[in-house]
């Protein structure tokens, strides 16, 4: 019979040749599947249970044990954390979501995070990491955006977000349990399976509009700028930070952003060019409100903190970008 983390490290034994018992919140979403994906394929000392309330999903099962949870139950919360070494929790309701229903947001990316990292301490879980976003700095990033900036959030997506940065800083403060906080930029790459939400996200929304569209249609001029990561090196960098020994850890809140800052035209130019490599098509781009006067301001979305821990980047862009581009003609080639 094994013995759980939480009772072998007092035993003295290495901790790091234990399975380690990890919830994961959110597995079937978009970061979530490819975080079981990667788990899967480079990560064997990991035994995954997914908290869904849909637990025929075939991802899950792939992956994983599908644990049920109820988000408005703490008693269905304490069950799956039972046992658990790490929790790693994605689960939150989407920008759009947010803000057609704030209160709903509040409460799923708030209260909810309240109850789960509750439920943690009480079941003696050893670390909490919490999916936080970018965008709680605010909604037009310029400058160097270090861990120390401000937080300006103004949408209920980064707001109820913030709301649950609050809880799980408070529990890591206190010394309750071990705590991150990742503010997450704008993560890109194939999903796990063509239902999952993420078509309104830029990227891969880009990719959808190559294969469906033949062109690349903007909602802006696409003179702002943002900072872009890989899905692969973002997953790598949660399992990073779930591991990293307590010593090693600098912050209990960590950007993680791919040192990559084009404007969103340079990424849709990025893309039509890989998609004219892969396809040998041509196609064009349209913008919208494109004046001359418009400057694209210097942004920096500094990850200094998460390389001093040993975070390396090993994920190259314009692979991530074939394979998303693939997917979507795979999936949505109607031609």
């Amino acid at each position: 019979m094994r013995l759980c983390g939480k009772i072998t490290r007092h035993l003295g034994f290495d901790d790091d040749l234990l399975m380690k018992k990890v919830l994961i919140t959110g597995g079937t979403g978009y970061l979530g599947g490819r975080l079981l994906q990667e788990i899967k394929t480079n990560h064997i000392n990991w035994q995954v249970f997914v908290g869904t309330r849909n637990q025929t999903n075939r991802n899950i099962s792939d992956y994983s044990t599908p644990i049920n949870t109820n988000w408005t139950s703490q008693a269905s919360l304490d069950d799956a954390c039972k046992d658990i070494d790490i929790v790693i929790h994605l689960a939150a309701m989407d920008a759009a979501s947010s803000k057609d229903d704030p209160v709903g947001a509040l409460l799923m990316n708030g209260v909810a995070t309240a109850r789960l990292v509750n439920a943690a301490i009480r079941n003696g879980v050893s670390r909490f990491i919490y999916l936080s976003t970018s965008h709680v700095y605010g909604a037009s990033l310029v400058g160097d955006i270090t861990e120390n900036t401000p937080p300006n959030p103004i949408h209920p997506y980064s707001t109820s977000h913030r709301a649950g940065e609050d809880v799980v800083n408070a529990a890591g403060i206190s010394g309750s349990i071990e705590t991150v906080v990742i503010r997450l930029s704008n993560s890109f790459g194939a999903p796990v399976d063509p239902k999952v939400n993420c078509w309104s996200l830029l990227v891969p929304d880009l990719c959808r509009q190559c294969i469906t569209n033949q062109q690349l249609k903007l909602n802006s001029s696409g003179r702002q700028r943002r900072d872009f990561i890989t899905i692969t090196d973002a997953c790598r960098a949660i399992i990073h930070l779930s591991e990293v020994p307590i010593n090693k850890l600098k912050s209990l809140i960590y950007n993680v952003g791919g040192n990559y800052s084009p404007t969103i035209i340079e990424m849709a130019q990025r893309i039509k060019s890989r998609f004219e490599c892969l396809f040998k098509k041509d196609i064009e781009i349209l913008t919208l409100n494109n004046s001359d006067d418009e400057v694209a301001s210097d942004f920096n979305y500094c990850t200094r903190l998460l390389f001093k821990s040993g975070f390396k980047f090993i994920a190259n862009v314009d692979a991530e970008i074939d394979d998303l581009l693939l997917f979507c003609f795979n999936n949505y080639n109607d031609k």
